[in-house]
């Protein structure tokens, strides 16, 4: 019967071995609880201070049809379009075996992982990892932009980049995402572009509908203050140049955002579980039951309908996620009453969120970093897969770098932790920006404790569990 409780992609394979953790998991979790808590206590002797701004917040670099840039950076920026049109031709013409094709290293590995770290360290420059963004400044830079028109497109906040956010990661996760697949949503993202652009202007799209230039502006606000920002009434009297990006009011759709930022990488773990496949076929067993008692049988008439419960259960994560947090922001507000909205309480939780997205994703992805990542140096020489050695690397770095496994697990059991820490941190901050009294901020923290806790067990539990093979 181990069969059924594979999904229909993982057909023919068994599971993995239960890996034997060098402590009990309860330690694991236990220890990490505690050093959130430790770390409550301690920052309990930061002295409040007033001074939060409520206006609603929109990224004045988003895009500037006006800038010049030195040569460097016009340079790379022309390195970084073209390495996304390498990409997109690769994927089409190219081999569709993904280890040998340009796009699926660079896309996945490179881009969407790499620059998304590399943005945590870029502050205001976050801009320059992105292609179109890149594209977009260059064509500025020769013609004009296209001004726009005010449209209905320009109402619609930043959900168009929370959908292609979704659509993006269910491609991932479910959509057996081949190089010319990747090809064909790349092409009709540019083509998306395009029109957005024409029709509302440049600005609209990367402020709205482009979310990479929205996953890249949430993790440089990681960095805090960029070098040369003024210092803010509240920085000043709490003697601190605090992350005040991480104080700046954000749209509903960039809080489901960053929900889903943080779901994503956990149901990415949590769906190639054994317990996730095990309970979930058992609910299908249940709700359809089967005439058969040939296994394989049975899974043949209910792969597919495997497959469509997943992909619900993902779209659903961020949502429970956002109301979860509502829930904890309801408490907050409840233990320590405030003046300001609730959307604005609603802004610093998911800011807050932004450490545990970072420790989760890299904690998550390192390894996929490691083994994969060093493929680029012969991919460039070979892009389509066809045997070439343009560059005369072909033959380098085609061993992947890979880790014990008792490594791997304290490495992100740490990263987790560490995420977690700075999300305490990050809300603590915030709390002394708004409470006037070290009473207020204690009771106002105490359900994001709880919160943080409880995120950091169910995280860790997710790691220690065996994995489909």
């Amino acid at each position: 019967m181990a069969l059924l409780f594979t999904s229909g992609s993982a057909l023919a394979h068994g599971f993995g071995q239960r890996f034997t953790l060098p402590l009990p998991f309860w330690l694991y979790g236990g220890g990490a609880c505690a050093a959130l808590l430790l770390s409550f206590v301690v920052l309990l002797w930061k002295r409040p201070a007033v001074g939060a701004s409520t206006a609603m917040h929109h990224p004045v670099d988003a895009f500037n049809p006006e800038s010049t840039f030195s040569p460097a950076t016009y340079a790379w920026m022309v390195l970084n379009s073209m390495l996304m049109l390498l990409a997109m031709v690769s994927g089409w013409f190219g081999s569709q075996h993904a280890p040998s094709n340009f796009s699926m290293t660079w896309f996945w590995i490179y881009f969407l992982l790499g620059f998304f770290y590399i943005a945590a360290f870029a502050g205001k420059n976050y801009q320059l990892l992105n292609p179109w963004w890149c594209a977009a400044q260059l064509w500025c830079a020769v013609r004009k932009s296209p001004a726009g028109n005010s449209t209905p497109l320009n109402t619609l906040s930043a959900w168009p980049a929370f959908a292609a956010y979704m659509l993006l990661i269910e491609l991932e996760l479910f959509g057996h995402a081949s190089p010319q697949r990747l090809s064909i949503f790349l092409a009709a993202y540019t083509a998306l572009w395009l029109i957005v652009s024409l029709i509302s202007g440049p600005q609209v799209w990367f402020r709205q509908f482009d979310t990479f230039s929205a996953l890249f502006e949430h993790a440089s606000r990681l960095r805090g203050r960029d070098k040369g920002s003024s210092k803010s009434a509240s920085d000043s009297s709490s003697g601190t140049h605090g992350p005040s990006r991480l104080m700046s009011p954000i749209s509903m759709a960039a809080q489901m955002l960053i929900c889903a930022m943080l779901a994503s990488t956990e149901f990415d773990a949590l769906k190639e579980s054994v317990p996730w496949a095990t309970e979930l076929w058992k609910l299908l067993l249940n709700l359809f039951p089967q005439n058969s008692t040939n296994p394989l049988a049975i899974l043949a008439a209910l792969s597919e309908t495997y497959r469509n419960a997943e992909m619900v259960a993902w779209l659903l994560m961020p949502f429970a996620y956002f109301a979860l947090m509502a829930l904890m922001v309801a408490a907050s507000r409840y233990a320590a009453p405030v003046t300001h909205p609730f959307s604005y309480d609603m802004s610093l939780a998911a800011l807050a969120l932004l450490p545990l997205v970072l420790g989760y994703h890299v904690a998550h992805y390192f390894p996929l970093l490691l083994s994969e990542g060093p493929n680029l140096i012969h991919l460039l020489s070979d892009p389509l897969g066809e045997g070439w050695n343009l560059l005369g690397t072909a033959s380098l770095l085609r061993a992947p770098i890979m880790l014990e496994t008792d490594s791997v697990w304290h490495l992100q059991v740490a990263l987790i932790v560490a995420g977690h820490l700075g999300g305490v941190l990050v809300s603590h901050w915030q709390a002394c920006q708004i409470h006037t009294t070290q009473r207020a901020v204690l009771l106002s923290q105490l359900p994001m404790l709880v919160w943080m806790m409880a995120l950091t067990t169910w995280g860790l539990w997710i790691l220690s569990q065996p994995m489909k093979v």
